[in-house]
């Protein structure tokens, strides 16, 4: 008899769990429809106003002050800092905000973090992409900043003649303009 009134309690705790745990789970918030569909992979940088350099190793996707770039759920964009070519990436920067105009009274954005923004660079280092691994449509705004361009030799009409200390062969050390001294010597 005992036997028996032990399985009715279990059988009874596991209905009730059932009844409560159900219900929890299908109201429960998340991607029901299609709120969740990613809108896919777009360039950016290469076309007019989008994207520019604050400062000859500085580029960002839009000022600060500007509307961001909006960021749809698990979007990837292929971020080309123009005017960075040829050179290593040294910081790339991510701010994402809820908000399009983040800087307007009451709206606010963070630093990129986790699925929110994750973030790859491609061998070349001319494009780096950043994707929303999160069903949160949001707004974004990139800066990258580059290694600084190495210092150029002014040539006799005003040009520039190349970089200081490479010679045309490509070797460090053939031109020293610290020890030149006066050719006339």
């Amino acid at each position: 008899m005992a036997d028996v009134r032990r399985a009715i309690v279990k059988g009874i705790g596991t209905l009730a769990f059932l009844t409560l745990a159900i219900p929890i789970v299908l109201i429960a918030p998340g991607c029901q429809g299609r709120e969740c569909e990613s809108d896919g992979y777009k360039d950016y940088g290469y076309g007019p106003g989008e994207g520019h350099l604050v400062d000859q190793n500085t580029w960002e996707s839009t000022p600060n002050n500007a509307t961001w770039l909006p960021f749809g759920p698990y979007h990837l964009w292929g971020i080309h800092p123009v005017g960075l070519e040829g050179r290593d990436l040294v910081l790339i920067q991510v701010y994402y905000s809820a908000d399009p105009d983040p800087n307007d009274p009451g709206n606010n954005f963070t630093t990129g973090s986790g699925n929110g923004a994750t973030m790859s660079v491609s061998p070349d280092s001319r494009t780096v992409f950043v994707s929303n691994g999160t069903c949160a449509p949001t707004y974004l705004r990139v800066v990258i900043v580059a290694d600084p361009l190495p210092p150029t030799v002014p040539s006799d009409d005003g040009g520039v003649s190349g970089v200081i200390g490479i010679d045309d062969a490509g070797d460090a050390g053939a031109i020293d303009l610290l020890d030149a001294g006066d050719a006339s010597d």
